[in-house]
């Protein structure tokens, strides 16, 4: 009898508590759906940024991967295997060179690792620029990248790229489907750049593009974050 009684209070019981346990499961089945929303409606933002708007932010390619500056002096190493030198020596061994806030250090030379290093031939390795971006004076080798510049003949040439795929000997036409009209336009460079104001300087966010004055095909550019 008593056994009987017991599994007639636990049946009462289970009965009361399905309800509560369906509700707790659906209540977490739509945090999760919202939380899984959320995410995926951050990525497509990401994802869904136009080629002019990713111009205008530092984006660029390299073999065909997306990257973004700024990025420190050993994450743009990293994007294609190259070796920062430093007259003759790799950046990483020379001591006691320094940037002050907000100092910038106009085309420095990223060589394909393994590369002899040879001063008078400018097409054999990437040209960038890099900025203290902190409030201390930083190491040569401890600032960021803030610039890429790409020239007919360089090294890279074909590996180089900016969003909507332009890149060296694309037409102007190109340019123009990708982008639209320049901010600014002289001689056979197009200009695609906004303006602040940072360490008492103006300083220059997007990218140019320059063509080549008789084909109208894309010879050099330059992708820029915050340089003067």
């Amino acid at each position: 009898m008593k056994n009987k009684m017991k599994i007639g209070v636990f049946s009462v019981v289970l009965v009361l508590l399905l309800p509560l346990l369906a509700s707790c499961a659906a209540q977490n089945s739509d945090s999760e759906d919202a939380n899984s929303a959320g995410t995926t409606e951050s990525a497509s933002q990401t994802q869904g940024l136009s080629d002019k708007e990713r111009i205008y932010d530092g984006y660029f390619y390299f073999k065909g991967n997306e990257y973004q500056l700024p990025m420190s002096v050993k994450e743009f190493e990293a994007i294609g295997n190259f070796q920062f030198m430093y007259h003759g020596e790799p950046a990483a061994n020379v001591n006691g060179v320094d940037l002050d806030p907000g100092d910038v250090y106009w085309d420095q030379h990223f060589y394909p690792e393994g590369e002899k290093w040879v001063n008078d031939v400018r097409e054999n390795y990437l040209h960038a620029s890099l900025k203290n971006r902190t409030d201390k004076v930083t190491d040569i080798y401890d600032v960021d990248v803030v610039s890429v510049n790409m020239n007919e003949g360089f090294v890279f040439e074909d590996d180089l790229a900016l969003p909507g795929g332009i890149k060296i000997g694309s037409s102007k036409e190109e340019v123009l489907a990708a982008y639209g009209e320049p901010d600014a336009a002289k001689d056979t460079s197009l200009y695609y750049y906004y303006t602040t104001e940072e360490y008492d300087m103006t300083v220059y966010y997007g990218t140019t593009v320059s063509l080549d004055e008789e084909t109208g095909l894309v010879t050099w550019f330059n992708v820029r974050v915050g340089t003067k």
